[in-house]
């Protein structure tokens, strides 16, 4: 009889082992920020570049670059993962098998499929280039703060090669390298509108060429070029009654022709759903005097080309376009035009450079203390060429400014002048993105539809 109970006891006791053995007790085993290599239930995936989202297993916790995917990270048998100051925890069972995925810790991760703009409001501080225009200080260095333009912009500013702003258009999804340069385009910025919402201004990457901004028509304003990748344009091919060019942007061939027609047709043409993220912008075309705009310096500018000193209606300096002698009062579309395209505006191109720069003013032909030196700091300069902006000198019927190939900025008469052109425009607040990382090479796509 004791036999049989011992060994009834035995075998009770092989059950319950056995048991223990194919369904462990779950413990709360927690692993903080180990190596993967010290457990065997845990995969720790890294995002191998930024908004690609591809990602590759490695042995241990990244410190710092990366952020914790909370969406893909998971185990298959119910353990949980905790993340908090910084600190991953897992607990759970050693049957279970848990993965935790590390996005990159920039812009293009954390805002994928988000609204855009939002988002990078929100995460601005993650890109060093881009700059909150509100007057205060709050980057590396804090050089001019007193010259931001204060109107609550982000605008990205310093070198090119530092600078990661590409957008492809070329249609596709497509992560990685946009399918033409051609296709390509960069952020200036997000500005307030109206209403109160942050459009993205873009600008074409590359010169225009005459295919994507003029055909082979010269009255439409091109030049006496045949070089297609920097093709001239004239700022304004019409004449007055007079026959002479005058400095109006409303009424100008590079304006009607060349942007809003031409251009307009290549875009849409190229981006069957464009019209879903472009938005019909009313740019402010009232000018600069260039009789005292040599020594100003980047604030100076932006409070009189579209700030608090710009030509407003009814402000006595406006030519009459058809008698260089007379002036009349400004009405409203001397000082305002509403289009989808246009180009940048000189303040634009000042506040692209560094801030250490913005104090420099835009022309000093005696001691070149000038924009020239901050040609290899502003990501929006091209020294291989002259470029037209939307900026018409207010104090004279034919002259406009523009970047010289050499940093400063320069005016010039309309009648036998030739620069390239880089096509600007705003794209919709609500526009979602959805891969890159501003990088040229992995450049943001976003959501067309």
């Amino acid at each position: 009889m004791k036999r049989k109970v011992i060994l009834s006891s035995i075998l009770i006791m092989i059950i319950i082992l056995s048991l223990i053995l194919i369904y462990p007790k779950k413990e709360n085993k927690v692993l903080k920020n180990q190596s993967s290599k010290k457990n065997n239930f845990l995969s720790i995936m890294i995002e191998e570049q930024a908004g690609t989202g591809k990602y590759n297993k490695t042995d241990g916790f990244p410190q710092t670059d990366y952020v914790l995917n909370s969406k893909l990270s998971k185990c298959l048998n119910g353990s949980k993962i905790n993340y908090e100051n910084g600190s991953i925890s897992v607990i759970g069972n050693k049957a279970d098998r848990c993965y935790v995925y590390f996005d990159y810790d920039a812009l293009g991760s954390l805002c994928r499929n988000q609204n855009m703009a939002e988002c990078f409001i929100k995460n601005y501080k993650k890109d060093d280039s881009i700059i909150y225009h509100d007057g205060v200080a709050d980057y590396e260095g804090m050089a001019n703060s007193e010259l931001e333009a204060s109107d609550l912009s982000y605008r990205y500013s310093g070198a090119n090669n530092i600078v990661n702003n590409y957008v492809c258009l070329d249609g596709t999804t497509t992560i990685g390298n946009c399918t033409s340069e051609d296709e390509l385009y960069r952020i200036i910025g997000l500005f307030l509108n109206e209403d109160g919402q942050y459009e993205i201004k873009l600008i074409k990457y590359r010169f225009a060429t005459g295919d994507q901004a003029g055909g082979a028509t010269v009255g439409a304003g091109l030049g006496p070029t045949t070089d297609t990748t920097n093709q001239v344009y004239r700022w304004n091919q019409f004449r007055n009654n007079s026959g002479t060019n005058y400095n109006n942007w409303q009424d100008s061939n590079l304006n009607t022709v060349n942007l809003n027609t031409y251009f307009y047709n290549y875009m849409f043409e190229n981006i069957s759903n464009f019209l879903n993220i472009v938005e019909k912008h009313s740019w402010i075309i009232g000018g600069l005097n260039s009789k005292t705009f040599n020594v100003k310096n980047a604030k100076n500018i932006y409070d009189d080309e579209v700030g608090t000193n710009r030509i407003k209606i009814g402000d006595n300096s406006c030519y009459l376009n058809d008698n260089t002698t007379n002036l009349r009062n400004c009405e409203k579309d001397d000082v305002e035009y509403s289009n989808y395209f246009g180009l940048m505006y000189l303040n634009d191109y000042m506040y692209g450079a560094s801030p250490a720069n913005w104090n420099l003013v835009t022309y000093d032909d005696e001691t070149q203390n000038d924009y020239r030196l901050a040609l290899n700091n502003d990501w929006l300069a091209f020294p291989q060429s002259n470029e037209w902006v939307i900026t018409r000198d207010s104090s004279s019927y034919n002259t406009v400014l523009y970047p010289a190939y050499s940093g400063q900025i320069r005016s010039t008469t309309l009648m036998y002048s030739y620069s390239t052109i880089r096509p600007s425009f705003y794209i919709k607040s609500s526009i979602k993105l959805i891969a890159g990382d501003g990088t040229k090479t992995n450049p943001y796509r976003l959501n067309l539809n």
